[in-house]
């Protein structure tokens, strides 16, 4: 006990300021490569559901319809990386009967392009009804249509759980990505 002991005697004060520096110490090498090994894998979720996001797009894109196989293995792929999602797909239809309004500056344009849009919604955390399947799979893609897929993460991290609390921050993240392609 004579280590603990300064010159005045006073072994209370520097027990206390002995365990206040173990206790920052042992939180810091815990916590700073927690949030640094949380972080990277927060990075490698994200890009593995964006490379999740663009293959099943161009996949549905290409085959002209979203197949049951296709929305499956883009549900797994998104729950592989730990995260929950909310799944948009966007459907905007090239209007098949165009207009027949011809102006006299372009007299070679037979009608606009027109879009309508068709939106489809459910949650990687929930699994599809009878219903929503029917309305999925149903669905055929023609040519000029613009098939837009928007992912959202619902759930915190553990990275972003550290990073409000060590930056007294509240709210949620929204990590949010979308890709778009047009059926050719």
């Amino acid at each position: 006990m004579n280590l603990l002991r300064s010159s005045s005697g006073d072994t209370l004060g520097s027990t206390l300021i002995l365990v206040v520096v173990i206790v920052l110490a042992a939180g810091l090498m815990f916590v700073f490569p927690l949030m640094v090994t949380s972080s990277q894998n927060d990075k490698i979720a994200y890009n593995q559901a964006y490379v999740a996001l663009v293959d099943f797009t161009n996949n549905s894109a290409t085959i002209r319809k979203i197949s049951e196989d296709s929305l499956d293995t883009f549900q797994q792929k998104l729950n592989s990386t730990g995260n929950l999602y909310e799944v948009q797909v966007e459907i905007q239809r090239l209007d098949q009967n165009p207009s027949k309004k011809v102006t006299q500056v372009e007299t070679t344009k037979i009608g606009e392009n027109l879009y309508y849009t068709e939106f489809y919604t459910f949650y990687t955390s929930e699994s599809l009804t009878d219903q929503q399947i029917k309305e999925m799979f149903n669905i055929k893609l023609n040519s000029g249509d613009i098939l837009t897929t928007r992912i959202s993460k619902t759930n915190l991290t553990i990275f972003e759980i550290i990073q409000n609390a060590v930056l007294q921050m509240t709210g949620s993240s929204k990590a949010e990505q979308s890709y778009q392609v047009v059926v050719k």
